[in-house]
């Protein structure tokens, strides 16, 4: 924070449009903002002087369409990893248990969704035939077909794991989804999508954040290396009709 005549001695802090176009995407965290509206007419009391050799800055070009803002490659230089989207990415197979067939459902971009009707403490389960497929990611990704509801109900869980067992589970209903679809063009049935950050299933609660894949060492007594699937469980009493597309990791 620092102080600024420009802002009538009060405290804030001054951050470039590039700057938060990159800080405000949720995968670095989550940056708060209070709007006030100020004239064009309005002049301060207090008037800023004029800096002393300005680092020059980038101008967009005179049609107005700006091109200024980048990506930061030399921070975010992973590429997700399709796990499914209608049907098995490379390496992954349906190892799903405690399922019986669900009803067809079309995938939110080509194929057929994965559907099952999931009983008490079965799952649908993508597992890998290779090592290291989690390396180099921060989080699974996901989108869960919510029809018409507003909320997810407590039950639905999100694990990850090797052969040296599970990792600490996540059950949705503690994280707040990231993203919707609509079904169709005109439809008023939702996909929901949830990004479960690997922080989680270490143990550092259903919310954390990691940015950074160096940082995360595996869980559950797996290494990054081991870890070879992810499950959606059925915690709940009575069997559960459960449709997952685009699962990635991130």
């Amino acid at each position: 924070m620092v102080t600024g005549r420009c802002c009538g001695d009060m405290a804030h802090f001054d951050l470039s449009i590039w700057g938060f176009e990159r800080l405000a995407d949720t995968k670095w965290g989550v940056i708060g903002v209070q709007y006030r509206q100020v004239p064009c007419s309005y002049q301060p009391a207090k008037q800023a002087p004029a800096a002393q050799n300005p680092t020059p800055g980038e101008q967009p070009p005179s049609g107005g369409n700006s091109n200024v803002v980048r990506d930061w490659p030399e921070f975010d230089s992973r590429t997700a990893l399709t796990v499914f989207n209608g049907g098995n990415g490379n390496n992954w197979y349906d190892a799903s248990y405690n399922v019986q067939p669900g009803s067809y459902m079309t995938g939110m971009i080509s194929g057929s969704a994965k559907c099952a009707s999931t009983q008490p403490k079965g799952a649908i389960v993508f597992k890998s035939s290779v090592q290291g497929n989690f390396a180099d990611h921060v989080a699974v990704g996901l989108y869960i077909y919510m029809s018409t509801q507003n909320a997810i109900d407590k039950g639905v869980v999100l694990a990850i794991g090797g052969n040296q067992g599970d990792c600490a589970v996540v059950d949705l209903s503690e994280v707040k989804a990231t993203g919707f679809k609509p079904r169709c063009t005109q439809c008023v049935d939702y996909w929901w999508k949830w990004e479960v950050y690997f922080s989680a299933f270490a143990g550092f609660g259903p919310t954390s954040i990691i940015n950074n894949a160096k940082y995360f060492k595996g869980c559950g007594g797996n290494t990054v290396q081991d870890l070879n699937y992810i499950e959606i469980r059925n915690y709940r009493n009575s069997a559960e009709n459960l449709c997952v597309d685009n699962v990635r990791l991130e």
